[in-house]
C-alpha cells in the first residue's frame, strides 16, 4: 500500500498530537529524548550505504515494536554538507585536563 502525501500528513499529525499530549501530561517523568537515541547517518553521495542505513532503521524499529529491543528514539541524521577542519593536535586537551576536578 502506498500512502499519499495527504494520508501521511494526516496520520503523522495524529501521532504528533498524541506525543504532545503525553509530554504535557508526563512532563516530570520524561527523559531527554536523545539521551539513548539510536542515531543513523544518511550519506549524501553513497546511495548504497543510504539504502542500507535506512533498512537498518526499519529493522531497529521493527525489533522495538516487537518488544525485542528497548524502545528509544531513532534519529536519522543527514550527512553534514561541508568538510569541517580537524583540530590541531597541540590544541587538543588531554582527557585528564578536560575532565579534571579541582579540589578545594
Amino acid at each position: 500500500m502506498t500512502l499519499t502525501y495527504e494520508e501521511m500528513a494526516e496520520r503523522n499529525l495524529k501521532l504528533i498530537e498524541k506525543r504532545l499530549l503525553y509530554t504535557a501530561n508526563c512532563l516530570g517523568e520524561i527523559e531527554a529524548p536523545l539521551d539513548r537515541a539510536q542515531i543513523i547517518e544518511l550519506p549524501r553521495n553513497d546511495p548504497e550505504l543510504l539504502e542500507a542505513n535506512l533498512e537498518m532503521a526499519i529493522d531497529i524499529a521493527r525489533r522495538m515494536m516487537a518488544g525485542k529491543e528497548e524502545m528509544r528514539p531513532i534519529v536519522l541524521m543527514p550527512e553534514v554538507e561541508e568538510e569541517l577542519p580537524r583540530p590541531e593536535p597541540e590544541k587538543l586537551e588531554s582527557a585528564e585536563e578536560a575532565f579534571s576536578v579541582q579540589s578545594t
